[in-house]
């Protein structure tokens, strides 16, 4: 339900045939990308660290102490903690890629989606700040489809110039279902910057959100304040 200031969008009438399977297999395979592009930097990053320890203690074989071993073991244990806690927010990309309905806690995809996009929102000017509720229930749903639109939400509030700004990310999760507020809120001239947001807002991405959420009944609103703008998203737990 939408309140003032609000305006819920919708998809509009009269689209191609076929147009709906083809946004979500594209959709689907962007995300893929994104997501596993960051997966797989976070793992390098984690595996350089655990090579590290290790030819040190290789190289000063009997000189290390047994002081030294134990510290460097439990940083390299941490490391591996770090990969699989990495692997497990993200799931099998096998499924992804195929469309597969999986359990998600969209806490944690919101959580990958700000990671995937981390630079861009840096070089933007934006700091991100996260208020998440880490609701324990989970949502049914095509998984690469629920990171797209997450994605693909935040890429709408990227400016096309640097500026100082904040990102504000605030999730909840109430009785009957999950809601992400996305609010940009510039320190400086936001006039353009609302233009830009409504031009990128209202472009293809869009539709193919909007195609995204159907399966799951998503409601998608578009905050209109030029000073405050973004969006809400809604997303029940149980799409049946």
């Amino acid at each position: 339900m939408s309140v003032a200031g609000e305006k819920q969008l919708k998809l509009p009438s009269g689209l191609p045939h076929g147009l709906d399977v083809f946004c979500r297999d594209f959709a689907r395979l962007a995300a893929l990308g994104l997501i596993s592009g960051y997966v797989m930097h976070d793992i390098r990053n984690a595996l350089a660290v655990v090579s590290g320890h290790a030819q040190i203690i290789q190289i000063k074989g009997k000189r290390i102490t047994h002081e030294d071993i134990a510290r460097r073991m439990e940083q390299i244990i941490e490391q591996v903690e770090r990969i699989l806690t990495t692997i497990n927010r993200v799931g099998s990309f096998t499924s992804r890629a195929k469309g597969d309905m999986a359990e998600v806690m969209p806490d944690n995809a919101l959580i990958n989606a700000v990671r995937a996009l981390e630079r861009r929102l840096e070089n933007a000017g934006l700091k991100v700040v996260e208020e998440c509720s880490f609701a324990e229930r989970m949502i049914w749903c095509d998984a690469s489809l629920f990171d797209f639109t997450l994605l693909q939400l935040l890429e709408s509030c990227i400016p096309d110039r640097r500026c100082e700004g904040e990102l504000k990310l605030k999730t909840s999760g109430g009785d009957r279902g999950w809601e992400l507020r996305l609010n940009f809120r510039s320190t400086g001239d936001s006039d353009d910057l609302y233009s830009g947001f409504l031009k990128r807002a209202e472009g293809f991405g869009l539709v193919t959100v909007l195609l995204s959420l159907e399966p799951v009944k998503g409601e998608l609103y578009l905050l209109s304040d030029p000073v405050d703008f973004g969006f809400r998203l809604f997303v029940p737990w149980d799409a049946g």
